[in-house]
């Protein structure tokens, strides 16, 4: 990431207070992490945050928090 696209996403980050946060179709193990991580971020920088998945995702039992 050069420079200039790390100050866009900072900016970003302040000029918003609301995020929908999604991942690709049919997410694994690592999409979802992200996809968490990134939800949490935000929640802990005071941000509301909603968290989408597209289409049908079946996610193992360890994942059934996420639903």
């Amino acid at each position: 990431m050069q420079p200039t696209d790390t100050s866009a996403v900072v900016d970003a980050l302040r000029a918003n207070d609301r995020f929908v946060v999604t991942s690709h179709e049919n997410p694994d193990g690592d999409a979802l992490g992200s996809l968490l991580a990134t939800h949490l971020a935000l929640q802990a920088l005071g941000k509301d945050s909603v968290m989408v998945l597209g289409g049908a995702a079946p996610l193992p039992g360890e994942y059934a928090f996420l639903e």
